[in-house]
């Protein structure tokens, strides 16, 4: 049957919620489908730092314009802010330091502010970290870390409120194909919605619908460990900002004073691909890419290795609750 909507996006995590929001505020008939509920996938277990570095234009771009949305999410939505803006820090050695200058300077062309620290610019500002093999600092200011779940839940009521029509626990099955076009999709339990456009917004699902229509997506689903660290109501202390280690191939942000969540970093977001880093598993069934890997990794506990912040090396080895999945 046809539902009604000039378009269908699926999933409504950050990327389908505010998909629809936009197409809803521009007028256009949208229902957004979602399996679970609103950032119940990734979006909703994302770490959720806030950056403009990426060695990729498109991508800083992209950013850039992201984090223009999020903070406008209050006047957007009617609700509170989002983000925490305590900024970002990043650090890399010598082998990193040209491209990385370079794109600082490319980055602050596209309209974001982003500072380059030498080493001891970057103690000046960051007295409890240590300062092996670093060569070059960069700093963002306007920067730092969003609530996923929040936001993506608020541009979600923003969407329904704009007009769009919210389908939660309503899972697609596959995509329905016309000839060269897809008219729509088809639910677990037969029914069918139609319409002109149909986005697929489904992160670690979206191979397994492409091939429903005989399209497969060159996509691999990755599994990244997140742990969460007990801070003693000191997170903002230790670690004071939203921070990405090129050199030991890590980060970490504070979540208020309660944690701190870290994990290992293999360059992915930002064009560099560390091989030697500790790698997320991959995923074979999206359907257990959130769940699967609890009973495996809740027992386990994670240290940085080696870690940067002076205090941090003290903390990890301290309480270390269960690990969540981003």
């Amino acid at each position: 049957m046809r539902n009604g909507s000039d378009v269908i996006v699926v999933g409504a995590g950050i990327v389908g919620s505010s998909a629809a929001y936009h197409l809803a505020k521009a007028g256009v008939k949208v229902t957004l489908v979602e399996q679970s509920h609103p950032a119940g996938g990734p979006s909703g277990k994302s770490s959720a730092l806030l950056h403009a570095f990426y060695l990729m234009p498109e991508l800083s771009q992209l950013s850039i314009r992201g984090r223009e949305i999020l903070v406008s999410l209050p006047e957007i939505a009617g609700e509170s802010s989002f983000v925490t803006e305590i900024g970002m820090m990043w650090v890399c050695g010598n082998d990193n330091k040209v491209s990385w200058t370079a794109a600082a300077e490319r980055i602050r062309g596209e309209g974001a502010r982003i500072e380059t620290l030498s080493p001891q610019a970057f103690a000046d500002v960051a007295p409890g970290f240590a300062l092996d093999n670093v060569a070059l600092a960069l700093w963002e200011p306007e920067y730092g870390y969003a609530d996923a779940f929040g936001a993506t839940n608020a541009i979600a009521r923003a969407a329904r409120a704009s007009g769009a029509k919210i389908m939660q626990n309503t899972l697609v099955e596959s995509l329905q194909r016309q000839g060269d076009r897809i008219t729509g999709v088809i639910l677990t339990d037969g029914s069918v919605l139609e319409a002109d456009t149909v986005v697929l917004a489904a992160g670690p699902w979206t191979r397994r619908l492409l091939a429903t229509v005989g399209l497969d997506l060159p996509l691999h689903v990755e599994r990244h460990p997140m742990a969460v660290l007990d801070a003693g109501g000191k997170a903002r202390q230790v670690m004071p900002f939203a921070w990405c280690d090129d050199i030991s191939c890590n980060y970490a942000r504070p979540d208020n004073d309660g944690v701190i969540l870290a994990g290992t970093w293999a360059g992915g977001g930002t064009g560099l691909r560390h091989e030697h880093a500790g790698r997320p598993r991959f995923v074979e069934n999206p359907d257990d890419y959130m769940e699967a890997s609890r009973s495996r990794n809740r027992s386990r506990s994670w240290r940085p290795s080696p870690p940067v912040c002076r205090q941090w090396r003290s903390l990890a080895s301290g309480p270390v609750m269960p690990v969540s999945t981003t």
